[in-house]
């Protein structure tokens, strides 16, 4: 849905992104890490994914409450 919807202006534009990259840094660890532990560094770019999409909806919707007490 995000995909589809990336060249629309708005405040959800970088969602896809962050979910893609996400998912990136998460399948070698889920893949490789039982062989290589190292590969489980790559969480904490995942994580840092979590947290920017996390920022996009929480700026969302305190943009939506802020309209609503106009």
């Amino acid at each position: 849905m995000f995909f589809r919807r990336r060249n629309e202006k708005g405040r959800f534009k970088p969602v896809w992104l962050f979910i893609l990259l996400s998912f990136t840094f998460y399948i070698p660890v889920a893949v490789g890490a039982g062989i290589v532990p190292l590969l489980g560094m790559l969480m904490l770019p995942k994580t840092v994914c979590y947290i920017l999409l996390i920022r996009v909806f929480l700026l969302a919707m305190l943009k939506d409450v802020n309209k609503t007490k106009q």
